[in-house]
């Protein structure tokens, strides 16, 4: 292994954080919600960024509550909240599963569905902008290592708990003392 961050001066440090890969795709999913969230706006439809929080996670032929809730990385309560406003404006509806009826499913009603083809338009629009942006080859190319890496996180999760062993490991190593700092 290189250098460990905690080594790094706060130049180095700053430049890593802001290259990673983790940054990277943060910056670039909240810089497409925020266009997805403005472009729903401009056309009429009352979403808010908690109902993009959900929208994602609702499959189109339904998803249980407590299954939305995982995906969304949300309590039920909260995910019910974010709901609560869709269902009123009646682009979702809930009823019992069918194969389980303890549990809620959430459907798309037909607004609902429309307002999804809405959706989908505004990526096919998105993404012909990164095409612009980066090349068309290029962004083609993305899209196939994005989705292999999703495909490869749905059949083996990160293991979050080796992640958090292996940095509680290096965190404990000796680390040299920080520089002082010369005040003005």
């Amino acid at each position: 292994m290189a250098a460990v961050p905690y080594a790094w001066d706060e130049d180095q440090l700053g430049r890593f954080y802001m290259a990673s890969i983790g940054k990277l795709l943060f910056d670039i999913s909240g810089t497409d919600e925020y266009a997805g969230l403005e472009m729903l706006k401009g056309m009429g439809y009352p979403v808010t960024a908690a109902h993009l929080n959900v929208v994602p996670h609702i499959d189109i032929e339904g998803t249980r509550l407590t299954t939305l809730a995982r995906r969304a990385h949300l309590t039920k309560q909260s995910t019910w909240e974010a709901l609560r406003n869709m269902e009123a404006h009646g682009y979702i509806a809930r009823t019992k599963d069918p194969t389980d009826s303890r549990a809620i499913l959430i459907s798309w009603t037909p607004k609902g569905i429309a307002f999804m083809r809405v959706v989908c338009l505004g990526l096919m629009i998105r993404e012909d902008d990164v095409a612009k942006r980066i090349g068309k080859k290029e962004a083609h190319v993305l899209k196939e290592l994005l989705t292999r890496l999703r495909e490869s996180y749905a059949k083996q999760a990160p293991d979050a708990a080796q992640f958090a062993a292996s940095l509680k490991a290096h965190s404990q190593r000796q680390r040299p003392a920080p520089k002082d700092r010369k005040t003005r």
